[in-house]
């Protein structure tokens, strides 16, 4: 039997409907912009729906989904936060939590994606896509971490060499003074104007400009 890797992290984007409580006008349209692609318009009305209820978490995480569709994950993973903070309905906050790891993953922030799956997952541990995200998330933690080790044992060998290479040539920097020093001299002396052996120089010349 052939075991496919996956390469890629699952999402999970599912709008929350808008409660009775809140400005249904606004919420209607913002999940019509959504399903209809145009998430600008699907962020402008969220937001607006937002600032008049800021404690329901629907809005907020439908706010994140669209502003991670247009790829502002830095501000998406602040929306899902929010609506984690303030959400009371463990489902809603299990789906914010994976979104949020999505979104801090994107952003190149593994640990922070590996603790948002592990939140994901203590609310639903029979998640499987969150379970695959947390693994795949540790694994580049660990790749990146590995690199990171090689690269600072190359540059300790490279400064290493450095030191050695200095100490086998202790008067290399004195001779490359002592060259700088008698170019800077002979570059003086073939400044310096010299006396014209056909010319009388017992007194000083004038200037041409003079008059």
């Amino acid at each position: 039997m052939k075991i496919i890797f996956y390469t890629f992290i699952f999402s999970f984007f599912c709008l929350e409907f808008a409660s009775a409580q809140i400005d249904k006008p606004l919420a209607e349209v913002g999940q019509s912009n959504y399903l209809d692609g145009n998430f600008q318009e699907a962020v402008k009305n969220f937001s607006s729906a937002f600032d008049q209820s800021p404690n329901e978490a629907s809005l907020a995480y439908n706010l994140a989904n669209s502003q991670y569709r247009l790829g502002k994950f830095g501000q998406a993973l602040q929306s899902y936060n929010q609506a984690a903070t303030i959400s009371l309905d463990s489902k809603l906050k299990q789906k914010t939590y994976y979104n949020a790891g999505n979104a801090s993953f994107n952003l190149s922030k593994l640990e922070q994606a590996i603790d948002s799956y592990k939140k994901a997952l203590e609310l639903n541990p029979d998640d499987l896509e969150a379970k695959y995200n947390l693994e795949f998330s540790r694994d580049q933690l660990k790749k990146r971490q590995q690199n990171q080790q090689q690269n600072d044992k190359q540059k300790k060998s490279s400064d290493e060499d450095n030191k050695d290479s200095e100490k086998q040539n202790p008067d290399k920097s004195d001779s490359q003074n002592n060259q700088e020093n008698n170019k800077e001299s002979k570059e003086d002396q073939e400044a310096t104007p010299q006396p014209n052996e056909n010319e009388d120089n017992s007194n000083p010349k004038d200037s041409e400009n003079e008059p």
